[in-house]
């Protein structure tokens, strides 16, 4: 080996110095922190949870209303159906009601067109007989007259018998 020849550590740069060596000095004793900055840190923690514990009691008020308003529409809409279910029942029961009515009264109508018919027709048989006499309105009357004296003079016999 040669005198005079310096040791350079590996790694080291031009200079002979390492990482290590160009490093700053640090500090010496126990860290404490800035404490007067941890004060305004802690603050804005406290405040954040605050803000959310108000936040969440906000929403759960929210939800609460929410919530009734939901069961109130709920059960002014079931009452409605169940409302409008026995209307409709209703109905249905009085279409029935009217449909039986209405065939009856066709029924009717059908047996009353019958017998009106069968009357008309009969009419018109004894029609002829009634109106159709075979004389004029003075040979009628007469007759009647002779009718009416013949039976005034049984009517005597008869009295006269007694």
């Amino acid at each position: 080996m040669q005198t005079g020849a310096r040791y350079t550590p590996e790694g080291a740069d031009a200079s002979g110095k390492t990482v290590g060596d160009r490093a700053p000095a640090t500090a010496t004793g126990e860290y404490t922190g800035n404490q007067g900055a941890a004060v305004g840190i802690m603050g804005q923690l406290q405040v954040i949870m605050s803000d959310f514990e108000r936040t969440v009691q906000e929403t759960q008020d929210e939800e609460d209303d929410a919530a009734g308003k939901y069961n109130d529409y709920k059960s002014n809409c079931e009452s409605e159906i169940s409302e409008k279910e026995g209307l409709a029942a209703q109905t249905k029961r009085e279409i029935t009601e009217t449909k039986g009515a209405l065939d009856d009264a066709e029924g009717e109508l059908s047996t009353h067109k019958t017998l009106k018919s069968e009357a008309l027709s009969e009419l018109a048989d004894l029609k002829p007989a009634c109106l159709d006499t075979g004389g004029d309105h003075g040979q009628r009357v007469q007759q009647r007259e002779q009718e009416i004296e013949s039976l005034k003079n049984a009517y005597l016999i008869l009295e006269e018998m007694r």
